[in-house]
């Protein structure tokens, strides 16, 4: 399985993280892994992105009072991918 994991900016403590599982359509090789994970970490209060290209999936820990879901699946179509 290939597997690749970025870290956003560092966490702090007393926040609380959500996670978010996101199924990318259409991601078959590196550019678009990587076009993914930059688009994702782009945006303020997502902590990290692990990404399996070999699964189509994507999970986002992110701050909950920074980011909502639906910025995920936005940011995801930006680059030209579907996500559910």
């Amino acid at each position: 399985m290939m597997s690749v994991q970025a870290t956003a900016a560092p966490y702090r403590a007393g926040r609380s993280v959500q996670y978010e599982r996101l199924v990318i359509e259409g991601m078959g090789d590196e550019a678009a892994l990587r076009s993914v994970r930059s688009a994702l970490q782009f945006i303020a209060g997502v902590k990290a992105v692990r990404i399996s290209l070999e699964d189509g999936v994507a999970e986002v820990d992110f701050d909950p009072t920074k980011v909502k879901p639906a910025q995920l699946h936005t940011a995801v179509r930006a680059v030209g991918f579907k996500s559910a």
